[in-house]
């Protein structure tokens, strides 16, 4: 009896400590800097919608590959609203390897490169593809997969049931908490190299 109150006691106080679904997290801090791909330049401070979403990718993630689709058409529906930056962590890939993905894939968003892995820590980001919608203060709004298609690698829905990413945009563009604040996304495990 006495170890069932504890339990419940210690769930009770973890409980009061986190803020209710849906409720903003506290502001970050500035942003780290990325690396710019050659040929392009880009700063956080270039970035003047009032919603950011980062989405990590890899050039040799099939998933990465697949779901460029996806992020280019979200890009193309929220333009003006909402800015994407995809973020390829690590120093693994090379240059050429990423500008090769982007031009195979058409990529119609900014790409750019964590090569100390710092934005990736802070985010706490772990496989390709994961998203992170952030308001203008870089609040986390969202985080997770962009839809619930791929039930684990190798293994896909032949539509998605839930269009995560999307509902999360619909959600604070509407001026709503978001209803599914994160979700856990299927993918490639992040290179640390």
């Amino acid at each position: 009896m006495k170890t069932l109150l504890v339990c419940l006691l210690m769930v009770g106080v973890a409980r009061a400590q986190t803020p209710f679904a849906g409720a903003p997290q506290p502001a970050l801090a500035p942003l780290p800097a990325l690396a710019a791909l050659p040929g392009a330049q880009f700063s956080w401070a270039d970035v003047h919608t009032p919603y950011v979403v980062i989405v990590y990718l890899s050039p040799s993630c099939p998933l990465s590959q697949r779901y460029t689709v996806a992020l280019n058409a979200l890009a193309a529906q929220y333009a003006g609203s909402v800015s994407f930056v995809g973020v390829f962590a690590g120093k693994a890939d090379p240059d050429a390897d990423i500008l090769a993905f982007r031009d195979k894939y058409r990529v119609a968003f900014s790409l750019q490169r964590d090569p100390n892995l710092a934005l990736a820590r802070r985010l706490h980001a772990t496989v390709t593809p994961e998203v992170f919608l952030l308001d203008a203060r870089h609040r986390q709004l969202y985080r997770g997969a962009i839809d619930d298609k791929a039930v684990s690698l190798g293994n896909s829905r032949p539509q998605a049931l839930h269009s995560w990413l999307k509902m999360a945009l619909d959600d604070v563009l509407a001026a709503r908490p978001v209803g599914v604040p994160h979700t856990e996304p299927v993918g490639c495990l992040i290179d640390d190299r």
